[in-house]
C-alpha cells in the first residue's frame, strides 16, 4: 500500500477514471432526499449549540463529525434553512406517545 490515505486513493481512482461528475450527482441526489441528509446532520449535530469546551478530544470528535456532516451538505448542494426547517417540521408533526394515568 502507497503511503496515501484511502481518501487520496480513491479520489485519484475516480478523478482517472473520469467518474468525477458521476460522484458529484451522487453527492446532489442526497440533497434530493431530505430525509436522510437532515440524519446525517442531525447525527452530527449540525444544527445543535456547539459544545462547551471541557474535554479537548471529545470537543475534537464532535467537531470532526460535525465537518464531515457540513462538507456533505456543502457537496449535496441542498440549502441549510431548508434541511433545518424540515427537521423542524418533522420534530413538530411527531405523533405524541400518550401516557397512561
Amino acid at each position: 500500500m502507497s503511503g496515501l490515505s484511502y481518501y487520496a486513493q480513491f479520489f485519484a481512482a475516480v478523478f482517472r477514471n473520469r467518474r468525477t461528475h458521476e460522484l458529484a450527482a451522487q453527492y446532489r441526489s442526497i440533497g434530493e432526499n431530505r430525509l436522510l441528509l437532515a440524519d446525517i446532520l442531525s447525527r452530527a449535530g449540525v444544527f445543535d449549540p456547539v459544545p462547551r469546551p471541557g474535554n479537548p478530544q471529545s470537543l475534537a470528535f464532535h467537531e470532526g463529525r460535525r465537518s464531515l456532516a457540513l462538507e456533505i451538505l456543502h457537496l449535496s448542494q441542498a440549502e441549510p434553512m431548508e434541511i433545518e426547517a424540515f427537521l423542524k417540521t418533522t420534530i413538530r408533526t411527531q405523533p405524541r406517545k400518550e401516557t397512561s394515568p
